[in-house]
């Protein structure tokens, strides 16, 4: 039978009886870089064979600056996020004594994320991540000035 790629019968091909029934696809698959398929060193290798591998600790994303400077934003975002929520808490309880209101109102916080989850995730992929990610950090800062501003000035009550 001739080596034809195009040609599926069996026997035919360069890997006649491989893992798909002796039916040569035309297509070879590269050798596993390591000891076995699914990529990790078997028992059987050489200790010498794995000295040019390069080990990916935990913290190994840490070592990209993008990456770095996102994670540090995201920690200080979500921890003036957290205070917030804690304040705005204890503003309501402090304002009105009732902890039905207190409850209402960490309900009222997440009816935005039901509504707007979806269309985030449409902008997330049309438009530039960095941008939009700015553009909600400042929108955050804003509201939490506005808040802290009203505070100080004591103009916050509860509508």
């Amino acid at each position: 039978m001739p080596n034809n790629p195009k040609d599926v019968r069996a026997g035919a091909g360069p890997r006649a009886g491989s893992e798909n029934g002796g039916v040569s696809l035309g297509v070879d698959r590269p050798a596993p870089l390591s000891g076995n398929d699914n990529g990790a060193p078997s028992a059987s290798m050489p200790k010498e064979s794995l000295e040019g591998t390069k080990k990916i600790g935990t913290f190994h994303a840490l070592g990209i600056r993008n990456f770095r400077l996102l994670w540090i934003s995201t920690l200080f975002s979500s921890t003036g996020m957290w205070i917030q929520m804690a304040t705005m808490g204890w503003l309501v309880y402090d304002l009105t004594g009732s902890g039905t209101l207190l409850g209402a109102m960490n309900g009222v916080r997440a009816i935005p994320m039901l509504f707007l989850a979806p269309l985030a995730g449409v902008v997330a992929d049309r438009m530039n991540r960095r941008t939009v990610l700015m553009g909600v950090q400042l929108v955050i800062l804003v509201t939490t000035l506005g808040l802290a501003i009203g505070l100080a000035l004591d103009q916050v009550t509860l509508w």
